[in-house]
């Protein structure tokens, strides 16, 4: 190995990583930040020997010499050629529902040339449009079941193009839904003195099962849950058993840090829910130490109680209001460019509600009844003089709405221009999204989230925390996204 890294050109390598050999008098790169990639290897362990690609590439070799140096070529050769830096995540959204995705800095050339991004391919535009402009793609859902793969082009002008593929997958929003809370696992401690120790069956664990008396058939089940591996993760799975003998493994534990797990299975569907459902876990040596906490379970169905709603948004004048958002219950929708939305959703009473830059919110209270259309028109009031009038105070004010899906609008006042920073952060104190970084002029400003994180990922359902920083002026506030 050695001898084979005295044949290479430092500057066309960006990163070697073994173990530090130097202790047997082996001469080769040795960086510790490797051990902070250890849950991307197959097997939970770093390996002897990796190379980190230009573009986000982990070329590795579990633990086998030959397999890691057949895959240092490729890891070098991305250094020559356009690739993708930043992809982006697959996207899931109810009936009606938008994403906006930034793809700043999303490809990279070695050419130094600008970078033209298109959309050159949307396999079912039924399911999803998409529209780029100005480094923001926007999908908008169809109400048509199903997944479309749309394609992403950077081009920089030379002879080479690179693609980018994600999938957009439509959910029926409209769906019964059942929750039952889930009690505590036992408390599990270190091996070998963890004092609870069990063995791997249902019976010998005694954790909690669930009886479910709906006899509704079954659409999807979704598990939300807190989960912690305390000792050896790569042990612990999470499963779920139904009343006619289904069994899933639902998680397999990566990693010792508490983790949200927010997991659809479905793999149930098409059976009725009713009777006794086992919640367990198994460990592959009855030692213990893996730990739920805080979980339910939804079960849901679907229905024929559906009504239609349609509507416009317009202002004072009847001019229709592009770009507005009509949100309710687990539905947003974006209206068209003439003002124009429509759905199906449940029958039931609801809160509408309206919202559009520069214009204040609006609410409607209406009743949707099966089968019947019901038509909704807001008029919105625009929002005069707000940047005229002197700003008293610099203050993280709030966002709204919370708790939210997909989007928040997070507004905050500047009285003296300057540097504000504004980052969303999880319950583990880490960073997830830098929404804003830059200098602000005295003002009233909104920053938008749309629940992704600084690499375009879409991030799980969750308490997050939003913090502001201008000056002298710190603030954080705590909001709640519910997928």
């Amino acid at each position: 190995m050695e001898a084979w890294w005295n044949t290479q050109n430092p500057d066309d390598v960006y990163y070697i990583a073994t173990f530090d050999w130097s202790v047997n008098g082996v001469n080769m790169p040795f960086a510790t930040e490797v051990y902070g990639y250890y849950n991307d290897f197959g097997n939970g362990y770093v390996p002897f020997f990796g190379v980190i690609g230009a573009y986000n590439i982990f070329m590795y070799g579990d633990n086998d010499y030959q397999p890691a140096l057949d895959m240092v070529p490729d890891a070098i050769e991305s250094f020559n050629h356009m690739g993708v830096v930043s992809p982006i995540a697959d996207v899931e959204n109810n009936f009606w529902g938008y994403n906006n995705i930034e793809i700043t800095d999303m490809f990279a050339t070695p050419t130094g040339n600008p970078i033209t991004i298109s959309i050159t391919d949307n396999s079912n535009p039924n399911v999803a449009s998409a529209v780029l402009e100005d480094d923001v793609i926007t999908i908008i859902i169809g109400s048509e079941l199903g997944s479309t793969e749309i394609t992403v082009t950077g081009d920089d002008g030379s002879d080479e193009t690179v693609d980018d593929v994600f999938v957009v997958t439509a959910l029926n929003p409209n769906l019964l839904s059942y929750e039952y809370d889930l009690e505590d696992s036992p408390t599990q401690g270190l091996y070998p003195n963890n004092p609870n120790q069990y063995a791997n069956s249902y019976t010998d664990l005694g954790w909690t099962s669930i009886d479910v008396t709906e006899t509704d058939e079954i659409s999807n089940v979704h598990f939300s849950v807190m989960w912690e591996s305390v000792d050896y993760a790569s042990e612990g799975t999470f499963r779920a058993t139904s009343p006619t003998g289904t069994d899933a493994e639902l998680y397999a534990a990566t990693g010792t840090d508490p983790v949200q797990l927010e997991l659809d299975a479905t793999g149930f569907n098409g059976e009725v829910m009713d009777g006794e459902w086992i919640i367990y876990m198994v460990d592959s040596y009855g030692d213990g130490g893996h730990q739920i906490s805080d979980g339910t379970v939804t079960f849901m169905a679907g229905s024929d109680d559906i009504g239609m709603v349609a509507g416009l948004v317009s202002d004072a004048t009847g001019a229709p209001i592009t770009g507005a958002v009509v949100t309710v219950s687990n539905i947003a929708t974006m209206v068209d460019e003439d003002g124009q939305f429509s759905f199906d959703i449940l029958s039931g009473d609801y809160i509408f509600t309206c919202e559009a830059e520069g214009y204040e919110v609006a609410t409607l209270d209406e009743t949707v009844t099966t089968g019947n259309l019901t038509y909704l028109g807001f008029e919105l009031t625009a929002i005069t003089g707000t940047n005229d009038l002197p700003v008293l105070t610099t203050e993280l004010q709030g966002n709204y709405p919370n708790p939210f899906n997909p989007v928040t609008n997070i507004a905050y006042s500047v009285k003296e221009a300057g540097k504000v920073t504004l980052e969303v952060y999880n319950i583990k104190g880490q960073l997830v999204k830098t929404l804003v970084n830059d200098n602000k002029e005295t003002g009233q400003f909104t920053a938008i989230w749309n629940g992704s994180d600084n690499n375009n990922k879409s991030v799980s359902s969750g308490v997050y925390f939003y913090k502001m920083k201008s000056g002298n002026y710190t603030s954080t506030k705590k909001m709640i996204l519910m997928k």
